[in-house]
């Protein structure tokens, strides 16, 4: 989220585009999530803690609006699912959104987290829906910067 971007991940960007981008599990945690061709997550079931996976580079400042989806195949109800933003080093066992310098929506209860802010309501994820989620690094407000959640039914900010 606020991670600055080095040079050699500004050329990396400018060089491949979206390609530049993958996901980075971390392989010191137990509940590590699978990552098949850098970009498709599988997390395994583990009641006993969250399980959560960053990318490999930040979002540059340049772009009005970064905006992404995700594509869900299967949500269990007993899973909680938690979409956002991050700086790097990010808790392994936590879900953004629960701990400063982090943003997220979260399926239990359709919330959108920023702590320490009060939690938006946003509502619920359903199987099938596509949730993607939006980055204004240079919002027109003296905010630091402006997110907003979508999924194919809805959109909030």
């Amino acid at each position: 989220m606020f991670d600055v971007i080095t040079l050699s991940q500004f050329l990396s960007i400018q060089e491949k585009g979206v390609s530049a981008w993958s996901f980075e599990p971390d392989y010191e945690t137990i509940n590590s999530p699978l990552v098949h061709a850098h970009m498709e997550i599988a997390f395994l079931p583990d009641p006993a803690s969250a399980s959560r996976v960053q990318s490999n580079l930040p979002l540059p400042k340049l772009n009005e609006v970064y905006y992404w989806e995700i594509k869900m195949f299967d949500l269990p109800e007993t899973t909680t699912v938690a979409i956002g933003l991050a700086t790097k080093p990010y808790q392994p066992f936590r879900l953004p959104g629960l701990n400063p310098f982090s943003v997220a929506y979260h399926s239990n209860g359709g919330k959108c987290y920023n702590y320490p802010f009060t939690a938006s309501p946003f509502g619920p994820l359903l199987k099938g829906d596509v949730p993607g989620v939006g980055y204004c690094p240079r919002p027109k407000t003296s905010e630091l910067y402006s997110e907003f959640y979508s999924s194919s039914r809805t959109s909030r900010k």
